[in-house]
């Protein structure tokens, strides 16, 4: 099958290195590709799931951008930057859209006042005549907690449950070992996983089967709690098939945590902090008060399905993700997919019949700070690079082996549009067209496949032996015979 193409830039220079985007890449079953630039510090990403197949990103300085039809708009959805203070983990944090948004107009959002750190969960709508901004003025607050001594450990995720019910999660109240014992005090609101009715009562209503409806906080049990003893839970979501819950707890010295709830389950769940980080304790005190409060049998506690070590193959900061329920990545159906913010790490995991879940290697790396994962309406995974500014997305790979076996690694594209399909059949010699540098006599491997030059097709990035690479620059007109 020989191979026509329109357009076509090769690069063979020895010694030459060729400067990859940030993203990185999957050598088997998906790589990232880079879908948008120019965000500033993005935290979220959320589809409003009423057919008009947008996302909204969230800013840690306080906007809510659009992203649609593959660009960002340049006016925000929401800009909240007046209110919001971004110190240190501090910003906006969270965005959630009402199950029934299309109709509603609601959308919660999470954020750290500018006063004085204090988590705030706040309701806005959209303007009723443009449905790319919303309605600064609509803005009523629901939920506020005093978070004013340490400016980390804030939480910050929202997202709607199967049930309907709004989930909010919170951290410990910053510093590092969790100094006022709040894991394991049922008597506050930080380090929780909380649970609201927000189409009941005002501000809102205690769900009735909330583990501790009908006490409240000076009882010892504040009625919101669904889920306590979590250090900072930064990301968590509910599986779109299933409904399960999981949630992404952020650790403190040696150990990242991955804790699971079926759906279905009751509340009360104890994941265990500050007595446990991960599988291993950390402190055999729940505080530091005279006398203090001894921790709790490990028989009351949730273990978590997956945790990593602080160390070069892990990471410092778990990115909580989602389970891939689209169908672009076949091989990655039901697999949870996460990261870690620190090392850029992306691996997937298997669940388990019983016990931990199984992680695969490595499957990618976002050197530059994955703070979040997103879903779009046809369950297809995104991810915000921090530092970069970068919305990527997860595609499937390029396929690539020897298919007329001869040792040398062939390539197949798919054209996303048409589907046509090139293969080019290496010989060794990699002669492509236009090059001015000759042959090379030696055979080249696949590299990396991506985006590199942003133009929303597949490139190829091939590398020869000696250590020269090989960049082919693809485009729309290419085709097979």
């Amino acid at each position: 099958m020989p191979m026509r193409c329109l357009r076509f830039i090769a690069m063979c220079l020895s010694g030459f290195t060729l400067a990859l985007p940030p993203s990185g890449w999957a050598g088997g079953a998906a790589y990232l590709r880079g879908m948008a630039t120019g965000l500033q510090s993005p935290l979220e990403i959320v589809s409003a799931g009423d057919g008009n197949g947008r996302l909204f990103i969230v800013e840690k300085t306080g906007r809510i951008r659009v992203w649609r039809d593959r660009q960002l708009l340049p006016t925000p959805f929401l800009d909240l930057s007046g209110l919001v203070s971004t110190s240190s983990e501090r910003g906006l944090l969270g965005l959630a859209f009402h199950p029934h948004f299309a109709s509603n107009r609601f959308f919660f959002v999470f954020y750290t006042r500018a006063l004085d750190g204090a988590l705030t969960v706040a309701r806005y709508q959209r303007d009723p005549s443009n449905p790319d901004v919303a309605d600064p003025a609509s803005g009523t607050i629901l939920l506020m907690i005093a978070h004013s001594s340490f400016d980390n450990h804030n939480g910050g995720h929202v997202a709607f449950g199967r049930d309907g019910y709004l989930y909010i999660g919170t951290g410990d109240g910053g510093g590092g070992g969790d100094p006022f014992g709040n894991g394991q005090r049922r008597s506050v609101l930080l380090a929780k996983l909380l649970r609201i009715d927000v189409d009941s009562g005002f501000p809102y209503a205690i769900p009735p089967d909330n583990p501790f409806a009908g006490s409240s906080c000076g009882a010892g049990a504040c009625p919101e709690i669904w889920a306590y003893g979590l250090r900072n839970p930064w990301k968590f979501t509910f599986d779109s098939l299933s409904g399960d819950l999981l949630i992404g707890d952020v650790g403190q010295d040696l150990w990242e945590e991955i804790d699971f709830q079926p759906f279905g389950s009751p509340g009360g769940h104890n994941y265990g902090w500050r007595c446990w980080e991960g599988n291993h304790v950390y402190s055999n005190t729940a505080d530091d008060a005279n006398p203090p409060t001894p921790c709790p049998p490990t028989n009351t506690l949730d273990f978590p399905v997956i945790e990593y070590g602080h160390d070069a193959s892990g990471g410092k900061s778990v990115t909580g993700g989602y389970r891939y329920r689209g169908s672009r990545v076949v091989s990655l159906s039901g697999a949870y997919v996460f990261g870690d913010f620190v090392s850029g790490h992306i691996w997937s995991a298997q669940a388990s019949v019983n016990g931990p879940w199984q992680v695969s290697p490595l499957m990618a790396n976002v050197p530059l700070n994955p703070a979040t994962f997103g879903q779009d309406e046809a369950g297809e995974l995104y991810v915000a690079a921090y530092s970069s500014g970068q919305l990527l997305k997860l595609l499937p790979s390029i396929p690539s082996k020897d298919f007329n076996n001869d040792s040398f690694a062939d390539l197949l594209w798919r054209r996303d549009v048409s589907g046509n399909v090139t293969a080019w059949f290496n010989d060794g010699s990699a002669t492509p067209p236009g090059t001015a540098y000759g042959a090379a006599d030696f055979a080249y491997s696949v590299a990396a496949t991506g985006d590199f030059d942003g133009d929303g097709f597949d490139d190829v990035l091939w590398r020869r032996t000696t250590g020269e690479v090989l960049a082919w620059y693809l485009d729309a007109l290419l085709r097979a015979d």
